[in-house]
């Protein structure tokens, strides 16, 4: 059976401590959530408590001495790893961070949230303190520690949700929309017509599409830069009209030339190469045709126009930011920024830049299996859902 709970759920305790050879790190707050405990949540099926995650990870020049948590069961710090760690953060509660440095060092707080990162401040010359609150966001959050702008600390908590059981309701809830996502990308390669009724919204929000971009830019953009070392492209004749001693390779086309133009026939008995009633002339001009290496194809004009409509996303997705009441976060702002740059790097890269104008999406085995632009075709479905719905309702999308 379950372990009791020791402790008062309105009473702050100290939850952890982290002892290090630079600065000791405190988090206080309540172990314990009242609906949680009221529901019953956060049990196995054999109705012991799940086990929470809990992750140390310092740098290599930090030395940690200690690292101790809250058992719940015991209403006590214990050392990590003594016991398995159970759920102490919730969503919804406050919990005071405290950092006491032990050099006379920068020591900054970070993290990816511009809300929490401000909630640390400095307090004094030797101590970093503020309250952090999760609100109602529940998973894995990162605490970073960074001393002269450089990380030296990682925690990692798991913050657990206080109306529904972790893993068998929320974690399922995220299965259902992660499965459903994932068909709805990779199901209209064999079957665009059923998303039409499939479709609940008009438009991916522009904070699903950046966060579904954050996860896979790296490898969006890399997969660009490999189809630079070998784009798509084909091969035009391009005929010229040159010297004769010019031309390397005279086609057959050639005949039918000289017959229109005679006048570009002179007599040369020592040199000629054609004989016309007794007599040998030689051509002056003549056409020779050539091969040139054309990346104005389809799997282009996709790449090219891929890139263009996310640096319109991101620039409006910047203007909304910026237009915003609340102070930007600088953090996102450079982010932004850097993403805008390589983009439009990559946008300009010579064989795409003079490709024409998408006027049709062209399901092709190259753009569907060659190296390159399979990963980038694929990035792509996962992150623009939406476009599917708009492509097949004007036309633009064909098998």
């Amino acid at each position: 059976m379950v372990s009791p709970r020791s402790g008062s759920l309105k009473e702050s305790v100290e939850l952890l401590r982290i002892e290090t050879d630079l600065f000791d790190l405190y988090i206080q707050g309540k172990p314990f959530h009242p609906t949680v405990e009221a529901l019953h949540l956060h049990r196995t099926p054999a109705e012991e408590w799940v086990q929470a995650t809990l992750e140390v990870i310092p740098a290599a020049r930090l030395s940690v001495t200690a690292v101790k948590v809250f058992s719940p069961a015991r209403g006590m710090l214990v050392e990590l790893g003594e016991e398995p760690v159970q759920p102490s953060f919730y969503e919804n509660q406050n919990y005071e961070l405290v950092i006491l440095k032990k050099v006379d060092k920068s020591l900054t707080f970070h993290h990816e949230n511009v809300l929490l990162r401000q909630a640390v401040k400095p307090l004094g010359q030797n101590l970093l303190t503020g309250v952090l609150n999760f609100q109602n966001e529940v998973g894995y959050t990162d605490l970073e520690i960074r001393l002269e702008g450089q990380p030296v600390l990682n925690l990692r908590l798991e913050i657990f949700p206080s109306k529904l059981d972790y893993q068998k309701d929320y974690q399922l809830i995220l299965q259902e929309v992660n499965e459903q996502v994932y068909n709805l990308a990779f199901d209209f390669l064999r079957k665009t017509y059923q998303l039409t009724g499939l479709r609940e919204t008009q438009h991916q929000s522009l904070t699903e599409f950046f966060t579904i971009l954050m996860s896979v830019f790296r490898q969006l953009s890399g997969a660009v830069e490999r189809i630079q070392a070998a784009p798509h492209h084909r091969l035009l004749p391009v005929q010229e009209i040159r010297r004769a001693e010019q031309v390397k390779r005279a086609g057959k086309g050639n005949q039918a030339y000289l017959a229109k133009h005679p006048h570009l026939l002179v007599q040369d008995e020592e040199h000629g190469v054609l004989s016309f009633q007794g007599k040998t002339y030689r051509p002056i001009r003549l056409i020779e045709t050539r091969r040139r290496i054309d990346y104005d194809t389809a799997e282009n004009r996709f790449l090219s126009w891929m890139i263009s409509r996310i640096i319109s996303k991101l620039k409006d997705l910047r203007r909304r930011v910026l237009s915003q009441e609340r102070l930007p976060d600088p953090l996102l702002l450079r982010r932004l920024d850097g993403m805008l740059s390589r983009l439009t790097r990559l946008a300009n890269l010579d064989f795409l830049s003079g490709v024409g104008e998408m006027k049709q999406i062209s399901l092709t085995l190259v753009l569907q299996m060659a190296p390159g632009c399979r990963d980038v075709y694929r990035f792509y479905l996962i992150k623009e859902v939406d476009s599917f719905h708009s492509w097949y309702e004007s036309g633009l999308l064909f098998k």
